[in-house]
């Protein structure tokens, strides 16, 4: 039975980078791509991180406070060979 990797969210950009096949005849995925990819993943943090026991949405806090917006756009330049303005 295979076991299931958990990433930090932070580093999934990087994960998604590393295993994405580029489109035929590209030798890496499109920069439009990944921040893309970046907006879903802040839109789904945004819609769905909320307190499990209150039922709060927690979800600015996660991504001011504790610094994942950062994070990730700091992930996006990372993964880009050229400069990305947001």
């Amino acid at each position: 039975m295979a076991s299931l990797v958990f990433l930090p969210l932070s580093h999934s950009l990087v994960f998604q980078v590393q295993t994405t096949v580029p489109c035929p005849g590209c030798a890496s995925i499109k920069a439009c791509t990944l921040v893309n990819w970046m907006t879903i993943l802040i839109h789904l943090i945004i819609t769905l991180t909320h307190k499990p026991v209150t039922g709060v949405k927690c979800s600015l806090v996660l991504l001011t406070q504790q610094n994942l917006y950062n994070t990730l756009q700091n992930q996006v330049l990372l993964c880009t060979p050229c400069f990305i303005p947001f």
